[in-house]
């Protein structure tokens, strides 16, 4: 073995572990519901998606303009204990050795495979051309391409309960605001709250998630690159010239 093999293998294996970590953090990430000190708000998160129950006698602890925001604190509390079992999970893992895929399931194997079907009819020159028009792309699209994507995470969106008592806003899937109309606390019982506070962060949810496309390369300069990523042996189609996913369309549907 080389040294150049040895040190990809090296590298392969040391994200690996890393990789393993993280899915021994996430594994471990378990607390799914948390409440304030009186007993006043409860919250319960399923699949990422928070559900808040307001309960009677919530007065006696807060005033009006102070639920939104405390209903938010025992939000960033849940996700405070949750991040603390990630981290500790991650920290204890004992990563082991896991066999490195099979040549032939990975980008670099199917484009071996595809280029060995060409055989005689592979032009080698146009191999090339189409190989340095593919980094040209990359070197000239990540930059955009990662200020759209992070664009894309970090805007609001916002959405009301029906009798627009509450506003929800998001950033990508994580709940930064809740605005409750004061007036209407006044008078509007816990379980109404409930209901109308719950509304407004489904359509915040589904706001954010109808804007945000499948594919996070989707509309940028890289969008070819990340077809290739969903389709193995896409790469080894557009060196044989068979396809042409960076070139034609790059910005993609």
């Amino acid at each position: 073995m080389t040294d150049d093999t040895e040190r990809l293998y090296e590298l392969r294996d040391g994200i690996d572990a890393d990789a393993q970590r993280f899915e021994a953090g996430a594994a471990a990430a378990t607390a799914q519901s948390a409440g304030d000190d009186s007993g006043s708000i409860e919250v319960e998160v399923v699949a990422d998606t928070p559900t808040i129950t307001v309960n009677d006698g919530w007065r006696r602890s807060y005033e009006p303009n102070a639920l939104g925001p405390a209903i938010m604190q025992v939000l960033t509390t849940l996700a405070t204990r949750r991040l603390e079992q990630f981290a500790d999970a991650a920290e204890q893992a004992t990563p082991r050795n896991r066999p490195t895929p099979p040549l032939g399931d990975t980008p670099v194997g199917q484009a071996q495979i595809e280029l060995e079907r060409a055989g005689d009819d592979l032009d080698g020159t146009a191999m090339l051309n189409r190989l340095t028009a593919m980094l040209d792309t990359m070197v000239g699209g990540i930059d955009e391409t990662v200020q759209t994507i992070a664009a894309r995470s970090s805007a609001p969106h916002s959405g009301t309960s029906v009798p627009e008592h509450v506003r929800a806003t998001m950033r990508g899937r994580t709940l930064v605001e809740l605005t409750l109309d004061e007036r209407w606390l006044e008078y509007a019982g816990p379980n109404e709250i409930s209901r109308e506070v719950n509304e407004a962060i489904s359509a915040a949810s589904a706001q954010a998630t109808s804007l945000l496309p499948t594919n996070p390369f989707q509309g940028t300069p890289l969008a070819g690159i990340g077809r290739m990523l969903d389709d193995p042996s896409a790469f080894g189609r557009y060196l044989a010239g068979h396809d042409d996913p960076f070139i034609t369309d790059p910005r993609g549907a």
